[in-house]
């Protein structure tokens, strides 16, 4: 319902309650995170296609955020992926707390201060919608000493940005999918073929010959691998670039989606760089400690004043991105348990439909109220530091 993605309470319930080490609980929780994903974007996605819903309830998801995010997010899942096979269980769990108690002393104030604008005026926010893109509707007036010829040339040119602005804040283009599309493969194909090739370097040199032939490999290096991974010199330049080439793409991206909300939809440097670093940041995160990055990403935007609903509903659609690649590098690696992954992730799509509808009736019943939502987000984050602390407190005997 908060649009947390669940991460956070899933890989300390399946350390804490399910007796998983965190090697397995990061996986799994990851795996289970992305299948309610799909249910949230799915129902986000049919409540803005109604052809009778309000022009407020089709912009759910501001696009702009996600052309920000989206790219940055998928590189830090590369970082953080790879990161979760170096870094002892102990430090997983302590940055996991340290995270969520942040995360949980932002999402207090944000709430406080919600609770405190709505007991003042009680009908306030009905209306009001304040992500960046959007503000371009606040944009300057015209200096009233121009002559009527200025003024209606400027009243034009402003309106035309601002239609401009909100235009690419609420659509999605093909070429976003694509990019986003491809971007997502890229990562997931090199940092599934980065790990299989480590593997392949340490078995040679062990004398297991066998995991040079994994069948998922194959298809794509025949028995090359086990060639390269032979000698020093090719080993390290495939390690080399199966890091750099995703690195790069990524980075590209993000540098042109910065430009472009930067130079033509009204943002500020410092709102680009603050997304940019946050969702960098929220990446490593989301494949080091298993959250889903819903954790950071919907209490960051309510945090830059971005309306309840619509952080809500934008948060679920770049969870799916980092839970996807993620969980597809995961599975990659064979480190998902398969069995216990259908069981919970049906849970999940159940409890995310759930919670997706909750929020869409809110947003259309409570428009006004949007304590309630950023408290749901908060109720979540206290279940989440919780259960962290306790499984770091006291660890279980894996």
């Amino acid at each position: 319902a908060g649009g947390i993605g669940g991460g956070g309470i899933y890989v300390t319930v399946l350390m804490i309650f399910g007796g998983l080490s965190t090697y397995d609980a990061v996986p799994l929780s990851k795996s289970v995170v992305f299948l309610g994903s799909v249910v949230s974007l799915l129902l986000n996605a049919r409540k803005m296609g109604r052809k009778d819903a309000s022009e407020k309830a089709r912009a759910l998801i501001d696009y702009n955020i996600c052309r920000l995010v989206v790219p940055s997010a998928l590189m830090g899942t590369l970082i953080g992926v790879f990161l979760n096979r170096k870094l002892p269980d102990s430090l997983i769990v302590a940055v996991l707390v340290a995270v969520l108690l942040g995360m949980l002393v932002t999402s207090i104030r944000q709430t406080a201060r919600q609770c405190t604008a709505e007991a003042l005026e009680p009908d306030s926010g009905l209306h009001e919608s304040s992500s960046p893109a959007q503000s371009t509707a606040e944009a300057p007036q015209p200096d009233s000493n121009s002559s009527p010829e200025t003024t209606t040339n400027q009243d034009v040119l402003v309106r035309e940005v601002v239609q401009n602005a909100e235009c690419n804040r609420t659509t999605l283009y093909a070429g976003d999918i694509a990019l986003s599309i491809a971007l997502l493969l890229t990562i997931v194909f090199c940092g599934t073929a980065r790990f299989h090739a480590e593997q392949c370097y340490r078995g040679l040199r062990e004398g297991d010959f066998e995991v040079c032939r994994y069948p998922l490999m194959t298809p794509f290096f025949g028995h090359s691998m086990e060639n390269m991974m032979a000698e020093e010199v090719p080993a390290n330049m495939f390690m080399f670039i199966a890091l750099a080439v995703p690195l790069c793409f990524a980075s590209c991206v993000v540098l042109y989606n910065s430009k472009v909300c930067w130079r033509h939809q009204q943002w500020t440097l410092r709102e680009v760089l603050l997304y940019d670093a946050m969702a960098l940041g929220t990446g490593v995160l989301a494949g080091l400690v298993g959250i889903g990055g819903g954790l950071a990403f919907s209490p960051f935007f309510l945090g830059m004043g971005i309306e309840p609903a619509v952080a809500v509903a934008t948060s679920s659609t770049c969870v799916i991105f980092t839970s996807s690649s993620t969980t597809l590098q995961y599975l990659g690696a064979d480190r998902v348990i398969m069995t216990l992954m259908v069981v919970y992730g049906f849970v999940n799509l159940c409890a995310s439909y759930a919670g997706t509808s909750l929020v869409h009736w809110l947003h259309e019943q409570r428009p006004g109220r949007k304590s309630y939502i950023s408290g749901i987000v908060m109720l979540g984050l206290l279940v989440s530091t919780v259960l962290a602390l306790a499984k770091l407190i006291d660890p279980v005997e894996e």
